[in-house]
């Protein structure tokens, strides 16, 4: 007979703690594809769901594998894009799935290279 764990006794039946992994997609060209810059910055973004669109950055995020913390080397130009854009995201709940309590991306913290 299986016991609750420690983390279902603080949070309910059936909760399950998500391992946090970690990936780095940085190469010498920005992350964004058909874009051969050099990369300029890496920022960490976190997935929770792919966001529907077919723009750059919507195919950028379904790239990356939902709940892993990913850091992506970025150009000048796609760098200041995408803290724009995460931005919108998490100031537009209209945006997001019907239900969602939170964007479906995340950024994390950056850095300059």
């Amino acid at each position: 007979m299986r016991r609750p764990t420690l983390a279902e006794k603080q949070n309910g039946p059936g909760y399950r703690d998500r391992l946090l992994t970690h990936e780095v997609r940085v190469f010498h060209h920005c992350g964004v594809e058909g874009c051969g810059d050099p990369v300029y910055a890496v920022l960490t973004l976190y997935v929770d769901a792919h966001p529907p669109g077919f723009g750059w950055y919507e195919k950028l995020l379904r790239s990356l594998v939902i709940g892993v913390d990913t850091e992506v080397g970025l150009c000048m130009g796609h760098i200041a894009d995408v803290v724009r854009l995460d931005d919108e995201w998490a100031t537009n709940p209209e945006r997001w799935e019907p239900g969602r309590v939170n964007p479906p991306v995340m950024p994390g913290p950056g850095r300059s290279v």
